[in-house]
């Protein structure tokens, strides 16, 4: 045990000896662990919209979201849970504004984590929440005053909820059918375990599932295709990257040998080594990121959910670990025939 302690303790000596070396390894290799990151995490989004996509209008024991007009299933909207919609002036600019009623989460699940904002919410009535595209857009801050006409609203919060991105959410009075002013265009609930046979039949319903799946699924394909050449890119790099570093050590290497150091504690070192080094790469991305996402194009922007962080690490770490022990085991042959060879 103290003889391995030994040799990792000389082998993170070496590396700190070549300090330049080290830092050009770490921006490179976290440079690329970011795009990475960020294709996971739409890849994820796509995922989680194509299952919402078949929840949405598939289940037969939820409700969908449609757009209402009189000739839609006419006899059942004034049983149907409602969301009003309009585009309104928010403050100097315009967006689109949701009014849902207190019932809206019978239907649709709060993400977990916003469950403590939607209670809180759902407790006052002059509240207003944000999509979180918002609050990149118009640099939105909790605490912020809303002005919508003669009302003004206070922002409490943003949401990652899919069909509540790009929208201000409030409350929607029930008993005088409006958003504290005239809107324009109404979005019903509409149960799909109800008109079934009429779902079936009907275009618009069904033709419109099969579009938002179809045009997901095509995003999603593209995405996955990004991810591979990401993946291969990050691949490239991280071999170069230890590639150079085992022709940085060949000669030390060569001496420890010949002086006892056996194969598989040469091997374990490599290893070790690779983990650190792309560990703290990964991280040292995240923390850019973090930084600097304020000011990040839309395209571009993330968010580092818990499956995306263990994912995308998961895939860095398997990747790296299957990348040193071939490299370190070719470097192992070189070893043993410059050896051979006197």
């Amino acid at each position: 045990m103290n003889k391995v302690l030994y040799a990792l303790e000389s082998k993170f000596r070496q590396r700190l000896a070549n300090k330049e070396s080290l830092l050009l390894s770490l921006v490179i290799l976290a440079i690329g662990f970011i795009f990475v990151i960020m294709f996971v995490s739409k890849w994820l989004d796509a995922k989680a919209e194509i299952n919402r996509i078949d929840w949405l209008y598939r289940d037969e024991d939820v409700l969908v979201i449609t757009d209402y007009t009189n000739d839609l299933f006419p006899d059942m909207s004034p049983n149907a849970e409602r969301i009003l919609t309009d585009e309104l002036l928010v403050g100097d600019h315009y967006n689109m504004v949701s009014g849902i009623t207190n019932h809206y989460h019978n239907y649709i699940p709060p993400l977990q984590s916003e469950r403590d904002l939607w209670q809180l919410f759902d407790t006052r009535s002059d509240v207003i929440i944000a999509g979180e595209n918002l609050k990149r857009q118009h640099n939105l801050a909790i605490g912020d005053e809303i002005h919508i006409g003669e009302s003004i609203y206070h922002l409490i919060g943003f949401t990652l909820e899919p069909l509540l991105q790009n929208r201000y959410v409030t409350h929607f009075d029930e008993v005088d059918n409006q958003l504290q002013t005239s809107l324009r265009r109404s979005e019903y609930l509409i149960n799909i375990s109800e008109v079934s046979s009429q779902y079936q039949s009907n275009p618009t319903l069904a033709d419109r599932a099969r579009e938002l799946e179809a045009s997901t699924r095509g995003v999603q394909n593209i995405i996955s295709v990004v991810t591979l050449f990401l993946l291969f890119i990050m691949l490239m790099n991280v071999s170069l990257v230890l590639a150079a570093t085992l022709e940085q050590v060949r000669h030390a290497d060569m001496v420890r040998t010949i002086f006892g150091q056996g194969e598989k504690l040469r091997q374990l070192l490599v290893l070790v080594d690779t983990l650190l080094l792309v560990t703290v790469s990964f991280h040292l991305g995240v923390g850019v990121y973090y930084i600097i996402r304020g000011s990040i194009p839309v395209f571009f922007y993330f968010e580092l959910t818990w499956p995306v962080y263990t994912i995308s690490w998961g895939l860095i770490i398997i990747v790296s670990s299957v990348l040193a022990a071939i490299l370190s085991r070719w470097q192992g042959r070189r070893l043993t025939i410059q050896l051979l060879r006197g």
